[in-house]
């Protein structure tokens, strides 16, 4: 690095530390930085800013450094490679050399009570204005001072309220926002009203997408060989829940008892957070014997990034929705699980299974293929419809709607 002869810029805030710990920068530079070893040499002008301190570094360079020098990092191997005119650069750490950098740091601060330079506006004992919330920070009572206290986090369900659009079922709500006007309100509640069959409370309101559309498939490779698990014994508590969910299962014809299957699977209970049980189907073999359907998941912050600049969002979350989607009959059988009442296979996609989320997120990617990015963005089963302009958003839900409908979804 090179030191160019220009005075230090001192209109640096305080630095903060993981730990709270506050430093006053002496100010801050532009070098030059090079790296490699000539010919394959990269040269860039970076910003620093300059910190009296102890440390095992003499500088650090940050991601947007990097970035314009184009590097490739590979941690595991302490290499960084980068482009060059003259072909690929490196530049190869030492894990010896940052250990005896480390000790020496620490000898030197030894017994040492290092007082921090903090700029003469800063008094650490009044508040203090943290940038990363957005406020000034209060002073708890009857506690010692602090520079900084956490925020209390803010309640989501507070900005909501609830409504009862469908008058001959008051005991069905939905959540809007609580500070809508009067007349948003009201056509909202009116055009939810008359779309109730797009809404589902039980399992019986959900009529399930068509096979004809979409189902989906194991493709268990050919040289797989089945195997039968062991059944495995649970406790009183365990085989009760276990009982009760075929039970419930069974009415609702997720599942159907089979003979003579060749792919057997063992339960797996897992305790909510309401201290309730989840029964899951151990399927590491089946998914074993499974190619990966490599279908892409959308990225969420560039989901977070579409939603930016739109007045109105609603937020829909699919009523169980992988079981929404059928088995291929072929492949039902495989999906069998062992439970002390016998065996059963699943006529649905059940969770679990390795390739269930890809077929899910094919199946909205599809349904909603002219709308995704306009009016809906969509994440697995949860669905985020969005209008730039209030007055549009009962017409964007109205078309999110139909296709719901359509699909029955």
């Amino acid at each position: 690095m090179e030191r160019s002869g220009k005075k230090l810029v001192q209109d640096h805030e305080p630095l903060i530390s993981f730990s709270g710990d506050i430093t006053q920068p002496l100010g801050s530079d532009y070098m030059t930085v090079r790296i490699g070893t000539t010919p394959c040499t990269v040269c860039v002008e970076a910003e620093f800013i300059i910190v009296d301190a102890y440390n095992s570094y003499n500088g650090i360079i940050g991601r947007p450094t990097l970035n314009r020098m184009r590097t490739f990092i590979a941690g595991h191997m302490m290499l960084i490679k980068f482009p060059t005119p003259h072909g690929t650069g490196q530049v190869r750490g030492s894990q010896s050399v940052a250990k005896d950098c480390q000790k020496r740091v620490i000898r030197q601060t030894r017994n040492r009570q290092e007082i921090l330079a903090v700029h003469a506006t800063v008094n650490l004992t009044d508040k203090v204005v943290d940038a990363r919330d957005g406020e000034t920070s209060k002073r708890k009572s009857k506690q010692k001072a602090t520079p900084y206290e956490a925020k209390t986090p803010t309640n989501p369900e507070s900005s909501l309220k609830s409504i009862t659009p469908f008058p001959n079922h008051p005991e069905r709500k939905i959540k809007v926002g609580a500070t809508l006007s009067p007349t948003v309100k009201r056509d909202l509640t009116s055009f939810l009203g008359d779309n109730m069959e797009v809404f589902a409370w039980s399992y019986e309101d959900m009529p399930g997408i068509s096979p004809d559309i979409i189902m989906h498939e194991l493709h268990i490779k050919p040289s797989a060989h089945p195997i039968k698990q062991k059944r495995r014994s649970f406790d009183d508590e365990k085989s009760t829940a276990i009982r009760q969910e075929v039970d419930k299962l069974k009415s609702m014809k997720f599942v159907r008892e089979v003979q003579y299957p060749e792919w057997i699977s063992n339960c797996v209970m897992v305790r909510k957070a309401n201290g309730k049980w989840r029964m899951c189907v151990d399927y590491k073999n089946v998914n074993k014997a499974c190619p990966k359907d490599s279908f892409p998941l959308s990225r969420i912050d560039q989901l977070i990034d579409a939603t930016a600049g739109h007045e109105f969002l609603s937020m829909m979350d699919a009523y169980s929705g992988y079981n929404q989607i059928h088995m291929n009959p072929a492949d039902q059988e495989a999906t069998t699980f062992v439970t002390d009442k016998g065996m059963h296979s699943y006529n649905v996609m059940p969770f679990g299974l390795k390739n269930a989320g890809a077929t899910y997120v094919r199946c909205v990617t599809q349904m909603f293929d002219q709308h995704i990015g306009r009016k809906i963005e969509v994440y697995v089963d949860n669905m985020l419809a969005k209008s730039i302009k209030a007055e549009d958003h009962v017409t964007n839900l109205r078309t999110i709607f139909n296709v719901l409908k359509k699909y029955k979804i």
